[in-house]
């Protein structure tokens, strides 16, 4: 096993980060001394890291990715705190339980606003058994939604962080096997949401997200116009979405958010108001965007830009 000796600053997290993970480019998310641990076991050909971290961000630049890289996907589990990813154009955001997937072979960031404890599974592409082209798609998305198989994954890897150094023992391998096994469906099962699968199904709700994303600032964007727009009555796109962890109101509630806190921690609508950003992204009554906003990322819009802000100046 590799392991930080005990928490470590900046420079000496980073420098292990960046030789035992992949190389990242890596920087603090506030103004409090850094500290971090990170612990790594390899079991066969899976890869699992265990970090705990002061706030801080993470960037992996096309620069930082060598083509004789073989390709990998990066499980992340947030077993304590808050993430941002970005990752191919989409833009996710995580709280404690909730499980991310991104690829190592294209450029990502995560932003760690909180202090954070997470647990990353390392595994070669072709060893999840899934078409390439359905991983692609996967990258940046939240893969647990409150679903009983989203619960069932959480639960195991909670348990497998809290054991992290029974990887190291005869048992490693068995465990290995066994977080990619368990891994396997609830991609498969995510896929199937996020409509990549021949079915037609499947193909309607990928268009329906499709039209969602589209059409986020248009105040009116509901179930019903979405069912118009692909000629079907209201209870057939009820009943599509009937095996999806979401329904399509709260589908747009939840694009129109994610949509709105991406603005609004980006630096180039610095100088657009908050009630402008929650106009374009479909929410145009601000009590109602600063309450639901509030309840969903567990700030205000206010507090959230100040936080932006008051890290830009340092």
């Amino acid at each position: 096993m590799m392991q930080t000796p005990g928490k470590v600053d900046m420079p000496v997290f980073s420098e292990f980060v960046r030789s035992s993970v992949v190389p990242l480019a890596i920087f603090p998310r506030s103004a409090e001394p850094f500290s971090g641990s990170v612990k790594r076991q390899d079991v066969g050909r899976t890869t699992f890291i265990l970090i705990e971290a002061s706030p801080h961000a993470v960037r992996r630049t096309q620069d930082l990715i060598s083509d004789s890289e073989e390709g990998k996907i990066k499980v992340t589990v947030v077993l304590e705190g808050t993430s941002v990813l970005q990752q191919d154009g989409r833009t996710a955001y995580f709280n404690e339980g909730d499980i991310a997937i991104y690829d190592t072979a294209r450029p990502y960031d995560i932003s760690f606003p909180t202090s954070c404890r997470i647990l990353i599974v390392m595994v070669p592409k072709k060893d999840a058994r899934i078409p390439r082209d359905i991983l692609d798609n996967l990258t940046a998305i939240t893969l647990t939604k409150g679903g009983g198989l989203s619960s069932v994954v959480s639960a195991f890897f909670s348990e497998l962080a809290k054991n992290f150094d029974e990887l190291e023992t005869r048992t490693g391998g068995q465990l290995a096997d066994m977080s990619v096994a368990i891994l396997r469906p609830i991609l498969l099962a995510t896929a199937e949401g996020e409509g990549y699968s021949l079915d037609r199904n499947s193909q309607l709700i990928r268009s329906v997200h499709s039209f969602i994303e589209a059409h986020l600032g248009d105040p009116d964007l509901n179930p019903a116009t979405v069912a118009k727009a692909h000629f079907i009555s209201l209870r057939q796109l009820y009943a599509v979405f009937s095996s999806s962890e979401a329904s399509v109101a709260a589908t747009i509630k939840r694009k129109r958010l994610d949509k709105a806190y991406s603005m609004i921690h980006d630096q180039t609508f610095d100088d657009i108001s908050i009630s402008t950003i929650a106009t374009r992204c479909g929410i145009p009554d601000a009590a109602h965007f600063s309450r639901v906003f509030k309840e969903r990322f567990g700030v205000s819009p206010r507090v959230a830009r100040r936080a932006v802000r008051d890290a830009a100046r340092r």
